[in-house]
């Protein structure tokens, strides 16, 4: 649930899901639940299409590229920026194919930052944004 509020020229908007983070670097909204799903890779994007959260009901599996932008390799168990409250030091699917392999996709390894790609059926973490 948002709620806004009209201070002359200014628009404050109040967030008050805590499941849900900003990155002020990016703008992308973020979904940080304490409850952490594991899922394979069709499960995953179907799970973030169908994620209603925040008021919001159209957030998405991110790609690589945004999944990466989130990570911080100066940390490490995790290495993801400090906003982030809930996140298992592990692996996290990306959106994005591997093109080497059509049977594979690109994921983050929240544990140093890295990324890697695995198999789709394999079961990874999943972290939604929109």
């Amino acid at each position: 649930m948002t709620k806004k509020i009209c201070l002359g020229l200014f628009l404050l908007v109040n967030v008050y899901a805590s499941d849900i983070v900003i990155d002020k670097d990016t703008d992308m909204m973020w979904q940080d639940s304490s409850k952490i799903v594991e899922k394979n890779y069709n499960d995953a994007v179907k799970y973030c299409k169908n994620l209603s959260l925040g008021g919001y009901d159209n957030w998405k599996l991110p790609n690589i590229d945004e999944l990466m932008s989130i990570s911080d390799k100066s940390r490490n168990n995790p290495a993801i920026k400090k906003i982030f409250q809930n996140t298992k030091n592990s692996f996290y699917w990306s959106s994005s194919k591997y093109k080497g392999d059509s049977s594979d996709a690109w994921l983050v390894n929240f544990d140093f930052g890295s990324d890697h790609y695995f198999g789709m059926s394999d079961k990874l973490y999943v972290r939604c944004m929109r």
